[in-house]
């Protein structure tokens, strides 16, 4: 029996040895050392952290990938910051308030998500921004997209991404809205056909090295 209780959670067993190792080597390594400060703050992260990743788990279990779980974690702490204050009644307002906002931000983008048939990472994108509020988000992940879902569907979703990204509005005086990477692949290209170009001050020092070893200075192209 407990062979089998075992063999059923490797996982998290392992998960929880590996966790309690490396809070060990933190302690062991902390200035304050194993005090009650460093436990109460390394807590009350974790809590965060927990949280957060709570929030992100049903998204991910339902094949998508949802990155207005950290804004919305912003926007609560910021108001939490103006509000939670005060005598008791008004911080019990302002807890009251947090919450309400975090529910209406959640259920914003569900509507979307469920009756839009929207991607969530396309619903963080579109439907919380405004002609005033550009919003700008950055993730990386490595993953091999076919342990998930179809290519064929991903492919499809990143390119409905990329065109509502294109269709956001844009700011006056600016005429286009560029992917990551986009910028500097142009300017990629444009510095292999054009060359490098150095202020005047940084190319002259450069001269001056070559010089003092014997190197014949390099021509400037204009």
């Amino acid at each position: 029996m407990t062979k089998y209780w075992v063999r059923a959670n490797a996982g998290a067993l392992f998960a929880t040895g590996l966790f309690a190792a490396m809070f060990t080597y933190y302690l062991a390594n902390h200035q304050a050392g194993a005090s009650l400060n460093v436990l109460i703050t390394a807590t009350n992260k974790g809590v965060l952290l927990a949280l957060v990743a709570m929030a992100q788990t049903l998204p991910v279990l339902t094949g998508g990938l949802d990155l207005s779980v950290g804004m919305v974690f912003v926007l609560a702490n910021c108001l939490a910051s103006r509000l939670v204050d005060g005598p008791p009644a008004m911080t019990a307002l302002g807890i009251v308030a947090v919450l309400a906002a975090g529910l209406a931000a959640g259920f914003f983008n569900g509507v979307i998500v469920v009756y839009g048939r929207l991607q969530p990472i396309i619903t963080t994108l579109a439907g919380l921004t405004g002609p005033n509020l550009p919003l700008s988000n950055a993730i990386l992940i490595v993953v091999n997209v076919a342990n998930f879902r179809p290519l064929a569907d991903y492919r499809r979703d990143v390119g409905l991404l990329v065109q509502v990204v294109k269709s956001l509005p844009r700011r006056e005086g600016f005429d286009e809205l560029m992917l990551p990477g986009e910028r500097g692949g142009r300017e990629a290209e444009l510095r292999r056909r054009n060359g490098i170009p150095l202020p005047p001050k940084l190319w002259r020092e450069l001269g001056e090295i070559a010089k003092s070893l014997g190197i014949a200075p390099a021509q400037a192209r204009a």
